[in-house]
């Protein structure tokens, strides 16, 4: 077989591995699965649209033609929501729950950080975030310091974490990353895994 017939052969299983894998998350319409818990697709995308229409992304992403700022701000937000969702398993398995009355308190406090209620609203839309999603940050955060609490401050969090969903599968929709379970986030689909390096050199050997 030739080096062109090979590279070919790379691409067409590159290109099926991405259409099993897109209709592996049972509905085009969703962004991740965590376990049996679905996150929707229009979910991310209406964050995302939110956070490039803001002035501080439109800032910070002035003059970036190759639209990495956007790809990074979407695998991000997608990490954040399926981070959400690993929290709310580990925290179910340890009995731990934040009330709504916990995270209304926290939102009180940051914005009297802020300096009031308009001063709040204010960096929020600046930043592109919805309430909503200020909210979910704040819950899980302090499931984060109770899980903390939970395993003793001597653990590692993450390493706890890593345990605890072993048995989760996890799956991303490519259009939006893959799941790397070491870093518990979201990279950017990678179509052609394990074709560098030594995998490269032998395939393209003569």
């Amino acid at each position: 077989m030739t080096t062109l017939a090979r590279r070919l052969a790379l691409v067409t299983a590159a290109l099926l591995t991405t259409a099993c894998s897109l209709t592996g998350t049972g509905d085009p319409g969703t962004a991740a699965t965590v376990g049996d818990r679905s996150i929707p697709a229009a979910e991310i995308d209406e964050n995302l649209e939110s956070i490039r229409d803001s002035a501080a992304f439109q800032q910070q992403a002035q003059g970036d033609i190759s639209g990495k700022f956007v790809l990074d701000a979407q695998t991000q937000i997608v990490t954040t929501f399926i981070r959400s969702e690993i929290l709310d398993i580990v925290a179910e398995g340890q009995d731990i729950a934040v009330s709504d009355e916990e995270v209304t308190q926290a939102r009180d406090e940051l914005v009297g950080q802020l300096g009031g209620p308009e001063a709040f609203e204010d960096r929020i839309a600046e930043q592109g975030l919805s309430e909503e999603f200020v909210l979910q940050q704040l819950r899980d955060q302090q499931t984060q310091a109770l899980l903390q609490d939970s395993i003793g401050a001597s653990e590692d969090l993450a390493t706890f974490i890593r345990d605890e969903i072993a048995d989760v599968e996890i799956e991303v929709n490519p259009r939006y990353g893959q799941w790397d379970d070491t870093s518990l986030s979201v990279a950017p689909y990678d179509p052609l895994p394990g074709a560098g390096g030594a995998d490269a050199a032998a395939s393209e050997a003569p």
